[in-house]
């Protein structure tokens, strides 16, 4: 008897937690980490735009002990020796000032750079880290041409409220991982090389 009162209570829980299941409060992630490595350490990070958001994934690539260089006007030529590039997308109107360039040489830039890596066959990895506020105008003309060239996309925050980079990365089989915050960043960076 004793025995079928723990099987109705293990039946209940088990009920309860299925049913519960189909109320999600946050949005799913999608490949929340990656199931093997796809690139190779030392890697180049830049910022696309001069946002502060470069800085915090060098903090992060510290914390994981990555072997990185990170280069905020970086180009075609600092891509020697490096086995992957990490860009994060992230347009700062200040911080092209504080650097003396414009939206139209920064994209240059950053598409070189890019277009580079993608034809060494050097994984590009993109990130957006800024959420809506990195988003609209000149961060979505970025994210239109840096995505489609990326092996891989991770995003925080609701920058992807309005579904782009699922649709982007959809179009061409490009993993997309989406995250609630950047508390939550680490561990799919992680991934990327581990």
């Amino acid at each position: 008897m004793r025995f079928g009162k723990y099987a109705l209570l293990l039946l209940a829980v088990i009920l309860a937690l299925v049913s519960y299941g189909g109320r999600r409060v946050m949005p799913p992630v999608s490949g929340a980490v990656l199931a093997s490595p796809i690139a190779g350490q030392p890697a180049l990070v830049t910022t696309a735009g001069q946002g502060a958001e470069g800085l915090i994934v060098a903090r992060m690539a510290d914390r994981l002990a990555l072997s990185y260089s990170y280069l905020f006007q970086a180009t075609t030529h600092d891509l020697a020796g490096e086995n992957s590039l990490i860009i994060v997308i992230g347009a700062s109107p200040a911080g092209m000032q504080d650097i003396s360039t414009t939206p139209p040489a920064e994209e240059r830039r950053v598409l070189s750079l890019a277009q580079a890596a993608v034809t060494r066959h050097i994984p590009l990895i993109v990130l957006h880290l800024g959420g809506l506020d990195r988003r609209g105008g000149f961060n979505d003309r970025l994210i239109r041409e840096l995505v489609p060239l990326a092996s891989y996309v991770l995003v925080a925050g609701d920058g992807n409220k309005d579904g782009l980079f699922t649709r982007l990365t959809a179009a061409r089989h490009i993993p997309l991982t989406e995250v609630a915050n950047l508390n939550e960043i680490e561990m799919p960076l992680n991934s990327i090389f581990r």
